[in-house]
């Protein structure tokens, strides 16, 4: 089993060799060489690898981005919440995986290790820990050494020791140096001199003066230690432990204007850092007030033939995430104007959910600024919206037609039909999560995936191209 499972296109192999050379020297173990051991089958060790490794590494190149290997080895990731996608080419990933922030290495050259590089690492420590560079041959061996002298080098240590003695050192005949040897050999190990005291008995052969078990002696510098380290414990227990805990940081934002320091905290934020509901619609009534009135009515009703009621409006009741990319992105085409530029996330996270929960939409959805930032960095993800937005509907467009139109066009069995918004406002409400699982496992008279065998990411697209063309 591997740390790392790194996945890549066949044809970038030479070019992430510096990649792999960084990850190893942290002491990871990297799964990239693909070479096959005999008697198995490449289906066998990938799969144990990419299901063994604690994280899964995937470099987006202009090659990778159209690799089916690669955009299922990132889906397992993805699956497993272990996924690191690494950018060496700057190029739009594939559907689905826009949203995840990948380390940019656009213009690394393999030298060195810049600060991207450096962030991925510190990532990846966090998932698979920290580990120890790997021991060099020359450690290793300069660390027998010390454990195991040879016979001729303490010879040589004795011969030295007796030269400064200005006791002359004399050959040794092969009987002597047989008994040197013995006699080293039977010699108990002393340990040094300082923290320990010895007994000294009568060794039971010869007379010979043997330390007996080693006695620990406390010197006067480990009691003043022992006394400092109970001081300290002293003082942490009389600061740190009173009755009250530490004082909660209060979070400034225009949330708190007008309430004292002392209910700000139950009154705008739960122990969680979460704004609370009251807060929120009130809030949000304000924007809406001066930002949202002018055209959808102060009471939520719209404006006839021009904009759309928010009252039971399907978006507004409908999937959280949909509501939110509207408001931050706008409608392009339409009146809707992005607000992404206009409002900061905390007014964004009051107004969707102050349009959410009046004018009887009753949805009891709570936006947290958080929830507006994630949308930001997924938008911000993408080359642009518009692109973006092209892409998917180019999709969406071409599986329509190769496997939606049949049924889709004239509403074969009960199937909504493209450009009749009432037949989809139903389902719309449902939220886009479960529209798509019902059409990737069948619903009716639709077999699973429409009876084709598109990716969940086509179908996705399809549905996203149908809505569209029905007006939402």
């Amino acid at each position: 089993m591997s740390d790392i499972f790194l996945s890549y296109a066949s044809e970038d192999r030479e070019r992430i060799r510096p990649l792999v050379n960084v990850l190893e020297k942290t002491g990871w173990s990297v799964f990239w060489d693909r070479t096959i051991p005999t008697g198995k089958t490449w289906r066998q060790v990938l799969g144990k690898e990419i299901r063994e490794a604690g994280a899964i590494v995937v470099l987006w190149t202009s090659t990778s981005v159209d690799s089916d290997w690669v955009q299922d080895e990132a889906e397992e990731g993805k699956r497993r919440q272990i996924l690191f996608p690494v950018m060496l080419d700057e190029v739009v990933p594939p559907f689905g995986f826009g949203s995840i922030q990948s380390a940019d290495l656009v213009n690394w050259d393999g030298s060195g290790e810049p600060g991207n590089l450096s962030l991925l690492i510190a990532d990846l420590s966090r998932v698979l820990g920290p580990r120890p560079a790997p021991l060099k041959a020359d450690d290793k061996s300069g660390r027998e050494r010390k454990e195991k002298k040879p016979q001729a080098e303490a010879l040589s240590d004795e011969t030295t020791a007796a030269q400064k003695s200005g006791v002359s050192a004399q050959p040794l005949s092969s009987a002597e140096a047989i008994s040197a040897e013995r006699q080293s050999q039977a010699k108990p190990t002393v340990p040094d001199e300082g923290d320990l005291e010895y007994k000294i008995i009568d060794g039971p052969v010869g007379g010979k003066n043997l330390p007996e078990k080693p006695v620990r002696r406390f010197s006067l510098g480990m009691l003043q230690a022992a006394f400092v380290l109970i001081a300290i414990v002293a003082v942490i227990l009389v600061v740190f432990m009173p009755g009250t805990p530490p004082p909660i940081e209060v979070v400034e934002d225009s949330f708190t204007e007008g309430i004292p320091d002392s209910e700000s905290r139950s009154r705008i934020l739960r122990e969680d850092n979460r704004y609370v509901f009251d807060v929120l619609m009130q809030e949000g009534k304000n924007v809406y007030d001066k930002r949202c009135a002018g055209c959808h009515g102060a009471s939520g009703e719209g404006i006839l033939h021009a904009m759309p009621a928010i009252v039971n409006n399907p978006v507004v009741k409908g999937d959280i995430r949909n509501h939110i990319i509207t408001v931050v992105n706008g409608r392009p085409g339409t009146a809707m104007t992005a607000f992404k530029d206009q409002l900061n996330d905390r007014d964004l996270a009051a107004v969707i959910t102050y349009q959410r929960n009046a004018f009887d939409n009753n949805t009891g959805d709570i936006i947290q600024p958080s929830d507006i930032a994630e949308v930001r960095s997924v938008l911000s993800g993408i080359e642009s919206a518009t692109t973006a937005s092209a892409r998917v509907n180019e999709l969406g467009k071409e599986i329509y037609e190769r496997s939606c139109v049949a049924c889709h066009a004239v509403g074969v069995a009960g199937a909504p039909k493209v450009g009749q918004r009432a037949d989809w406002e139903p389902r719309v409400q449902t939220g886009l999560a479960a529209l798509l699982t019902s059409t990737i496992k069948g619903k009716g008279a639709m077999p699973s995936r429409g009876g084709s065998r598109h990716s969940d990411a086509e179908i996705e697209a399809a549905i996203l191209f149908m809505l569209q063309e029905s007006g939402f």
